[in-house]
Parts: structure tokens; sequence; C-alpha cells
């Protein structure tokens, strides 16, 4: 979602307030709203700029912090007035003040199920610890999945310019981990065309495909398969790939990880 600048948007299903309970009637809602909207408009920056979008900010209910800044940001009468509309005649009949604001219809439920969200959170963030993928994961995922887990990230919280840095394209492209990815890809790539070779080799070596040798252009598909084994195996292939999402490096083989550090100082023959 980073790399292709996509907004992360969620929907709710289940209750909201003591009063109200939803299936997935909104989830599918939704959809019917944003392809109504032209793409500036489904842009985050863009709807929180204009009020459509309000920060939720954490609060303290009888002495007990509630950490509601969880749930990020939610639609505003303003959005559903000028959306909702495409689709409603009366959207404000849809979405009532006491959907949109839960806490003004009753606050004890509302701190109750933020922290029901937070105990949620961190009994599975924790998991990714116990079972070492934590390790796996891309910068921006550890932040958040440490934050999840023990509310912190290296003593940072969720709304810290350091963190919320780590969300940006640019840090991602130039992390160690998706520098990985880009080197894992290209190793695929090299094994993926190295195959391809051999086993054109393989069936020319062959007299009994003679007859289809011509039908089927072998010898330019060889040529051809060459060609891509020479590109993908140059050091600068890299580069080509910058802006993909590469390859899982989480357990290459020690074949892999010989091929690689060969491929990346003097390329693949």
């Amino acid at each position: 979602m980073i790399l292709t600048g996509l907004g992360g948007f969620s929907t709710p299903a289940g209750h909201i307030g003591s009063r109200f309970e939803v299936g997935h009637d909104i989830s599918l809602l939704i959809p019917e709203i944003f392809c109504r909207m032209y793409p500036e408009e489904r842009d985050p920056h863009y709807l929180i700029k204009e009020g459509m979008l309000e920060e939720i900010k954490d609060f303290e209910h009888k002495g007990t912090l509630i950490p509601a800044s969880r749930l990020g940001y939610r639609m505003t009468k303003k959005f559903v007035r000028t959306f909702l509309a495409r689709v409603f005649d009366n959207p404000g009949k849809v979405f009532t003040p006491e959907i949109l604001q839960p806490e003004t219809e009753d606050l004890d439920s509302y701190a109750d199920g933020i922290l029901h969200i937070v105990e949620a959170q961190q009994r599975v963030a924790q998991r990714y610890f116990d079972d070492g993928t934590y390790e796996s994961a891309c910068p921006p995922l550890k932040a958040v999945l440490s934050i999840m887990a023990h509310g912190h990230y290296n003593g940072l919280d969720a709304n810290s310019s350091e963190v919320r840095e780590m969300f940006t394209k640019q840090s991602l492209l130039e992390s160690p981990w998706y520098h990985d990815r880009l080197q894992t890809k290209q190793l695929r790539d090299v094994k993926l065309w190295q195959h391809a070779q051999l086993r054109i080799e393989h069936y020319l070596a062959d007299p009994v495909h003679d007859d289809v040798v011509h039908q089927l252009k072998l010898h330019e598909r060889l040529e051809y398969a060459k060609q891509q084994l020479a590109r993908v195996s140059k050091p600068e292939y890299v580069d080509e790939l910058v802006g993909t999402i590469g390859a899982d490096a989480l357990h290459p083989t020690d074949s892999e990880i010989g091929l690689l550090a060969a491929t990346a100082a003097v390329g693949v023959k």
C-alpha cells in the first residue's frame, strides 16, 4: 500500500454504542460510495484537509486513559453530506450523529469498546514476537506491531514524527528490508531464466523434437532467454526493480545465498 500510495480505509461490523448493531451492511455500502468519488476525493490527505475525516484523540475516562487514537480517523457529517448524497436522498438518516460519534450516545460503552480493541491488538501482535515473524516485517509494520503489543516502539508512540515518517514511500524504499527484497527478486529471476535456458537447450538436444523446433521457434526463444538472463544478472538490474514489491527473503536456501553473493559481485554467466 505504501509503494502504490493507496490510502488505508476500514469499515466496522458489530456494535456502535449500546443501541446500534450492524453486520457488514456498511462494508457493502462504502464501495458504492467510493466508486462515486473522484480519485483525488479518495485521497486521505484531501479528506482530512477538507474536514471530511476527523482525528480521534485519546481521552481519560473514570481515571483510565482510553487510547482512542488507535481508531485513526473517522468520517464526519461533511463527508456524509458530500458523498453519501450521491447514493441517498437523505444521507443524514443513514448515518446519524450517534453512529458518527458513538461516545455521545454512551461514553461508558465507547470507552469499554476501545479497551477491548486495544486488548485484542495486544494479543494478536504478541504472536508475531512469540513466533519470530516480527523480524521479517517491514519497518513501519514493525513499529505498528511493537506499539500494539507493548504500547511503544523504541520509546515512541504512533503519533511521533519518527514513526509517521516510516510510512512514507521514500523511507520504505531506502530501508535495508526493501533492498533485501529486491536482491531476492533478482536472485529468483536469475534462477528463472537459467532454468528456462536449460530446458530449451535440453529440448533442442533431443533429435526426436527436430520436427517442431522451427514451429515452436525454439532458437529464438533460447536467444531471448539468454538475453534476459544476462539482463537480470547485472548488478544494475536491482535499480529496475525499485518501486516493485520485490520478493520475500524470509527463508532463502544456502544455494540462493551463495548465488546472490556471486550475482552481486560479478554477475552470473
